[in-house]
């Protein structure tokens, strides 16, 4: 029920947001709260919440932690499990401090950029990430976050700042050395027709050889158990929205012509091509190719913005949100996100 009623409380308001173009930014902000909130006071509710509570269990507080080490755990997370619990031992509170640090620079991140339609950015994240990575893949979250607070530094070109944030996020996740990666391909004007022919080409390549999948298991020595874990088939739902998405974003870019909506889509390109590299592990790929999917919340939303007519704007903001309902759906049936919540502070 609480997701219907989330899903009812953001659509109507998103429109209402296009049609008297509003930011609602008072709106916006406690809407934030209430995600972070919502993620922050469940139990038992995700596929990973266990995973997660038993790793807040095995860490000592920091007065008494001597190492950061912790297999198939990041030291910078194990440091901040660490001194969360320094501070309570209430495993409510290390879930709320995660969600806050998942959503948060989201928000900043948003803000920084202007952002006019922020509040359809999170119904999309909603839709999209919200059940499944500060739910789920609480680290990636967090990483992810600090990904979008990021990008106005990366936009900008301060090259020490995006250093320092990459390995912040690197620390909490892998996935977070991505933020350089976003920076090097934006740095340079790039021929986007060029740049997806000769990126879709090298992804083929590497998929052939499986090149990316040899940089991890055997260069890089991620653990062969992830060769069996990471290898579910890949759905052809996945597949189709990756692609259709992809080519509605192109559409619409060509019409706007915008800076920074051309390097927002270099970047979502990138996740495109890791996803096809490293296609024959699909949980895998999928972790990846959602780093960077989560730029489809300031996409969409400065598409919306830079569309004058009304009718259009509408008709585009449905486009994107046929698939997003759908795989918010999907989460919806997976027994483990069923909410349950605790208020036990």
């Amino acid at each position: 029920m609480i997701y219907f009623i989330l899903y009812i409380y953001f659509l109507s308001l998103s429109v209402a947001q296009l049609v008297y173009k509003q930011k609602f930014k008072v709106i916006t902000f406690f809407s934030m709260l209430l995600l972070v909130f919502l993620a922050g006071i469940r139990v038992n509710t995700g596929i990973d919440y266990l995973a997660y509570l038993d790793i807040w269990h095995a860490i000592a507080p920091l007065s008494k932690n001597s190492t950061f080490q912790m297999v198939a755990v990041e030291p910078g997370f194990v440091f901040l499990v660490s001194f969360i619990k320094l501070l309570t031992t209430k495993s409510l509170y290390f879930f709320l401090i995660c969600a806050f640090l998942s959503i948060f620079p989201v928000y900043l991140g948003l803000k920084r950029m202007n952002i006019k339609y922020m509040f359809i950015s999170f119904f999309i994240y909603l839709l999209v990430f919200y059940l499944t990575y500060p739910f789920n893949g609480m680290r990636q979250g967090i990483a992810m976050g600090i990904f979008i607070f990021s990008l106005p530094f990366i936009f900008e070109k301060k090259l020490l700042y995006v250093i320092l944030l990459s390995v912040i996020a690197s620390l909490i996740h892998l996935t977070g050395l991505l933020i350089i990666v976003a920076y090097l391909v934006t740095l340079y004007k790039i021929n986007i027709k060029q740049f997806f022919l000769v990126g879709f080409s090298l992804s083929i390549i590497c998929l052939k050889l499986d090149l990316l999948g040899k940089l991890l298991f055997d260069v890089l020595g991620v653990s062969t158990v992830y060769i069996t874990l990471f290898s579910e088939s890949t759905s052809m739902f996945q597949i189709t929205t990756r692609v259709l998405l992809l080519f509605v974003l192109y559409y619409f870019r060509e019409m706007i012509k915008n800076p920074i909506l051309d390097k927002l889509f270099i970047m979502y390109l990138v996740g495109f091509f890791i996803y096809i590299s490293l296609f024959q592990y699909n949980l895998l790929a999928t972790r990846f190719n959602m780093f960077f999917r989560l730029l489809e919340i300031i996409l969409v939303p400065i598409l919306l913005e830079k569309t004058k007519n009304i009718e259009t704007r509408l008709a585009l903001l449905f486009i994107f949100l046929i698939p997003s309902t759908y795989s918010f759906y999907t989460f919806l049936l997976v027994e483990e996100n069923k909410y349950h919540y605790e208020l036990n502070f």
